[in-house]
This record gives structure tokens, sequence and C-alpha cells, in this order.
């Protein structure tokens, strides 16, 4: 079909619900097709997602609300969520 990569949770939720699913997924894949684990993915989790799951890669949209109520993408955390992932790749 073309498809070379699948964004997914793994389940209805947050991805850390659906650890196994996402392992057993990327385990299936077998290198070809890249699974993209989103929902709920924040700097605490992150590690443990892509270590749990053999997964390479995620997406999470880093929200934040302000004080009144407009969101935007939380700078802060992206950088830690970086660093996290960037001390994996190197460790």
């Amino acid at each position: 079909l073309g498809v070379d990569r699948i964004l997914t949770s793994g389940g209805v939720g947050d991805a850390m619900e659906y650890l196994p699913s996402l392992r057993q997924l990327q385990k299936h894949s077998a290198g070809r097709i890249e699974l993209l684990p989103a929902g709920g993915i924040r700097s605490r989790n992150a590690a443990r997602l892509l270590q749990e799951t053999g997964c390479s890669q995620l997406h999470a949209s880093f929200r934040r609300s302000d004080l009144v109520g407009i969101s935007g993408p939380d700078s802060e955390e992206i950088k830690r969520t970086r660093s996290i992932i960037d001390s994996l790749v190197q460790g």
C-alpha cells in the first residue's frame, strides 16, 4: 500500500497504557513499517516508552495551557524530552 509509518497509541488512549501492544506491533513490523507511538507522551515517560517498545521515534503535541486557557507548545517540555531521547541515542 506504500505506507512507510503508522501513528498509533497501540489502542484507545495513551500509549503508556498499551506498551505490550506497541512492542508487539514494533516486533511484527520487522523494520518494514516505522511505528510512531503517540498519545500522552511527555518527558516523564518518553524514555520508558522507547526502551520498552523498541521504537526509535515518538510523536507528541507537548501542549500546555496558560492562565487564560490558551494552549500551545511547551518549549521547556520539548527540550526536556529531546534531551532524554538524545541521551538514549548516545547512551
